[in-house]
């Protein structure tokens, strides 16, 4: 898939769907330009990126941003993209501004203490994450720069037996209750979302597990959930068991996966930040 140009990006976030236009929308107009200058200002004078980096990485933030708006829980990948909304705590004014024009309540930063869950649940998390990402934005090797390679997260084995298993008109229930806040929020966009994952659904059952290296030649969102459906097996042999990273040609950031922490699972091996971590956390909005 060609690379949109930044600006086209930038201004579109990407979307694939039109029912998130009108949450586009309400992010934009939410959104505080003069704190978007104050907060690159202080990263770019402590080093922590480019300003080249920083609007791709604020693109990514901005995506963050609205998935939370109503996914249950979206985990953090990049230690760059969380910088960005660490910073913009720190104007608490602000971002508590921010928050309550765009969806009413806030959006927390929620450290994991530890939340005692295994690989297992990481891969079920990051492919939960993968899957609703793929459905609402467009994934090319820009976005797999900053997140991290998809197409290789697998979803719980009973999760996947549950689907399997589950008559297709209660399937899209079953998404929105799995994924999905429980409010009357963003109905529209949920219920498109869940149909879209549904008829997905039907068509990966009767495909395999795509390769690593296939090319998004159709949908990627097809692509990414034929992943996590496909046999532990094939998933696994790409795996480093040792460091607990997936290598990729796209792993330029500091993607995690795979780490005792919810939301940053592991070190990217390509990435200038290899072999550190930083504080896990997700957005939780109340």
């Amino acid at each position: 898939m060609p690379q949109k140009p930044y600006a086209e990006l930038a201004e579109s976030l990407g979307i694939r769907l039109p029912e998130a236009e009108p949450l586009k929308q309400q992010l934009c107009a939410a959104w505080n330009s003069r704190l978007e200058a104050d907060v690159k200002k202080r990263l770019l004078q402590k080093g922590v990126m480019t300003e080249e980096e920083f609007g791709w990485h604020l693109l990514e933030l901005k995506r963050f941003f609205l998935l939370s708006a109503f996914m249950v829980n979206v985990p953090m990948y990049s230690k760059k993209v969380d910088a960005i909304w660490h910073e913009m705590l720190l104007f608490t004014k602000e971002y508590a501004d921010f928050c309550e024009q765009f969806t009413g309540h806030m959006i927390h930063h929620q450290p994991s203490v530890h939340s005692g869950k295994n690989r297992t649940d990481h891969q079920h998390d990051r492919a939960v994450f993968e899957m609703v990402y793929s459905v609402v934005f467009q994934i090319d090797e820009a976005a797999e720069a900053i997140q991290g390679p998809f197409k290789h997260a697998a979803w719980r084995k009973e999760f996947v037996d549950k689907l399997k298993n589950m008559p297709k008109e209660e399937l899209a229930a079953f998404y929105q209750s799995e994924f999905f806040q429980n409010s009357n929020q963003y109905q529209e966009l949920k219920q498109t979302i869940a149909s879209k994952l549904c008829s997905l659904t039907e068509r990966a059952k009767q495909r395999p597990a795509p390769s690593r290296d296939m090319h998004y030649t159709y949908d990627p969102s097809l692509l990414v959930l034929s992943a996590a459906m496909g046999e532990e097996n094939d998933r696994e042999k790409h795996h480093d068991s040792s460091s607990g990273t997936y290598s990729s040609c796209h792993s330029r950031d500091d993607h995690h996966r795979d780490s005792h922490h919810s939301h940053h699972d592991g070190h990217d091996s390509g990435s200038s930040d290899s072999g550190s971590s930083c504080s896990s956390c997700s957005s939780c909005s109340s």
